[in-house]
């Protein structure tokens, strides 16, 4: 089997949560949807419609990175959205 992850982008309202669920049910795939890895201090920026700094988001890409390069070690399926 493929080592397989699908990184649903786009900008936010958009649809990515929607159809990153739908590959996952369709596939019968682990689905984690990547606002989850965010670390607190930015889900409060975001709260206040503070904008995320690329140093911000440096944290929460090397979440993503780490849990997509386990899967793969693993050899799982992932569906994630992730804004564009």
């Amino acid at each position: 089997m493929n080592k397989t992850i699908f990184f649903v982008m786009g900008v936010s309202g958009c649809g990515k949560s929607s159809i990153g669920e739908g590959i996952s049910s369709y596939l019968s795939i682990d689905y984690v949807d990547s606002d989850d890895f965010h670390p607190a201090a930015n889900v409060e920026k975001m709260k206040n419609s503070i904008p995320l700094t690329d140093e911000d988001r440096k944290p929460w890409l090397d979440a993503l990175n780490k849990m997509a390069t386990e899967c793969v070690e693993k050899n799982n399926l992932l569906s994630l959205p992730a804004p564009a």
